[in-house]
């Protein structure tokens, strides 16, 4: 990894890095150590207080204290940053993106209530806070000029920007650096758009909307367990879909969650998990005692899911058998240790002595939870489970009253956000990208629709593209509180250089006018075009390349007359500027062609034969904002 990504340490796509910076005059305790254990044990009974009722799908929120000497445990990533001490987290969320943003607002959370406290965040995409709120970014940010600059500090995105007085202005800023300016307030931006995009994401009140509840056919144990700790159901759910050839042989032993013990009860999932376990498909066998009904019956859904997760309970709870629960007796522990002394963390430290003792725990703690395939989670799982099975006694006294011996469908949440429809999906896209319009096809009021098109196109065709592509939202006035390179604050004394507008006026100088089509920005517009305009630029420029165009001019209109694509395009009938045709008034019954209709009647046919699917047509005109309704009644000679 690059030394300038300072320290971003991502191991996979669907990681997420977290950093909470208190400012350690603001904390109690005589030491730094002591300051951020009490800083972190306070974070952690606000975190639980704010995410009860959560269920992770892959790992929970978690802050280690991470200080210069800890930091180098982190040898993956030589880190050219001198960071001040704070408390540090890694989640791994697997398939479920809203963890990731549950996340965001758990930080955004914790910087309210704690306003000394500045935080960052940041995935395996960089600064995806400022993707996520691309539309209303000022038109200096970008990846260059925004990395390692987004922080949450009082509930708000701050971006550090760059001083004027900085040589490079792309250059990555040190977080050493950027925390320092914001306790300062030095040139620092916020928006009101930006944290709206971003709290639209957060979780906050729709919790209960992102979970499924069914009645289950469980084996007792199983139900106890995961009425105990609900939070359970994601590792029996992920152990199920993720088992293997040795898991399927647990799975025919069924030692710990026998299914003749089975009974009914209430479980709670997630949509992701619900959704991730229904469509798993799996035959158990006969001879372990799994009789489920037939497919067509009320109850096979709870039989089914209920044998699902008892597999994978069953798996979770046979992993302390085959893991080593001893860290110094893993693979990865011995590889870890052995890089740690290669980067002199034990410096001149004798082993066994209190101070290699006090570094080799420190290291155990971060191995346990920053090492890559974090199976130290499975263990601890597999320990809770085997811990709960020895005293059942308790727990069915316990939950006693949530066991049921009869199936109750109306237990059973709606399965109709599963599915969904053609309409649903585009609602949804309308409702996250925001269509502007949508244009009509095969009806009459196409004309209207066609000239509102060409303009739409003509605007697209006019926007100056970048290297990162076209930009299509409106121009905006400069916001002074954004300088680039190419613009300084107004009183100091400095030029205001802008090269567009200077290149803009050296061609006019040399009067060096390339023709630009915007003759036929609207559908009566042919008569606007000036030929004298183009046969001068045409003399202007090299005589080779003047009399090459004219060939090729002249040679295409005489392959174009023996065709008959003159007759495919619409023409304008009625025009109400027929005196501005002048030029045409030798060829007898003249019509101009209508290119607005043109235009929409080729994307229409265009849009059609996509069928549904993805093409140039919807991309088109998804990004100007528009979206095409076509007839399916009408017929393909309809009128446009």
């Amino acid at each position: 990894m690059d030394a300038k990504r300072g320290i971003e340490v991502i191991r996979a796509d669907d990681f997420v890095e977290y950093f909470l910076f208190p400012s350690l005059d603001q904390l109690n305790g005589d030491n730094t150590a002591e300051k951020l254990e009490n800083f972190r044990q306070n974070v952690n009974d606000s975190v639980q207080q704010f995410t009860v009722d959560y269920i992770w799908h892959k790992e929970p929120f978690q802050l280690v204290i991470r200080t210069p000497e800890t930091a180098r445990l982190f040898n993956e990533c030589k880190i050219q940053d001198d960071l001040p001490p704070h408390l540090y987290g890694l989640t791994f969320y697997g398939e479920n993106i809203q963890d990731e943003w549950y996340i965001v607002e758990i930080i955004n959370h914790l910087t309210k209530i704690y306003p000394h406290v500045i935080g960052r965040i940041f995935d395996a995409d960089g600064e995806f806070l400022l993707i996520e709120a691309a539309d209303v970014l000022p038109g200096w940010a970008n990846p260059d000029t925004c990395a390692q600059r987004v922080f949450m500090h009082n509930g708000r995105i701050i971006i550090v920007q760059n001083e004027t007085t900085e040589c490079e202005t792309n250059a990555v800023l040190p977080v050493s650096v950027g925390l320092k300016r914001i306790r300062e307030d030095v040139n620092l931006y916020e928006s009101d758009a930006i944290m709206k995009c971003i709290e639209q994401r957060f979780v906050g009140t729709k919790k209960s909307t992102l979970l499924h509840r069914a009645c289950i056919y469980l084996p007792i144990s199983a139900a106890l367990l995961l009425k105990q700790n609900p939070q359970l159901i994601s590792y029996a759910v992920r152990a199920f879909c993720n088992r293997d050839e040795i898991d399927m042989k647990l799975c025919r032993a069924m030692k710990h969650f026998p299914p003749e013990t089975r009974v009914f009860t209430q479980v709670t999932f997630t949509k992701c998990l619900y959704a991730l376990l229904t469509y798993h498909n799996y035959k158990p066998s006969h001879r372990t005692g799994w009789n489920l009904p037939n497919e067509k019956s009320n109850t096979f859904t709870a039989h089914n899911l209920g044998m699902k997760i008892a597999c994978g309970l069953e798996i979770c709870a046979s992993k302390v058998q085959n893991e080593q629960n001893d860290v110094e007796n893993s693979k990865e522990w011995q590889i870890f240790t052995g890089q740690l002394k290669q980067n002199g963390y034990f410096g001149d430290a004798i082993e066994g002595s209190q101070e290699y003792t006090k570094r080799l725990d420190t290291a155990k703690q971060y191995f346990r939870i920053l090492s890559q395939n974090h199976s130290t989670y499975i263990d601890a799982v597999a320990r809770e489970i085997h811990e709960h099975l020895k005293d059942m006694s308790t727990l069915n006294e316990q939950f006693n009253d949530d066991i049921l011996f009869d199936y109750d469908a109306s237990l059973n949440d709606s399965e109709d956000w599963m599915n969904i429809s053609q309409e649903d999906f585009d609602n949804m896209m309308t409702e996250r990208y925001g269509i502007k319009k949508t244009l009509r096809c095969n009806t009459d009021e196409t004309e209207n629709d066609s000239s509102d098109l060409g303009m739409n196109l003509n605007t697209f065709l006019t926007q100056k593209s970048e290297f990162d592509g076209v930009d299509f939202r409106p121009l905006l006035k400069e916001e002074s509180t954004g300088p680039t390179a190419s613009s300084i604050t107004q009183n100091t004394g400095n030029i205001d250089f802008n090269p567009d507008a200077f290149q803009a006026h050296l061609k006019d100088m040399l009067d060096f006018v390339i023709p630009e089509d915007n003759w036929d920005s609207h559908s009566d517009s042919m008569s606007d075009f000036d030929e004298e305009n183009i046969e001068r630029n045409i003399d202007i420029t090299n005589p080779n390349t003047a009399a090459t165009l004219s060939a090729y001019m002249e040679q295409m209109d005489r392959e174009l007359a023996a065709t008959t694509i003159g007759s495919s395009f619409k023409t304008n009938a009625n025009a109400s500027n027929m005196e501005d045709d002048e030029d045409f008034d030798d060829i007898e019954s003249f019509e101009p062609v209508d290119i607005d209709v043109n235009a929409m009647k080729n994307l229409a046919e265009s849009y059609k034969a996509q069928f549904g699917n993805h093409g140039p047509t919807s991309s088109l005109l998804s990004s100007l904002g528009v979206r095409l309704n076509t007839d399916k009644s009408s017929s393909t000679n309809d009128k446009p």
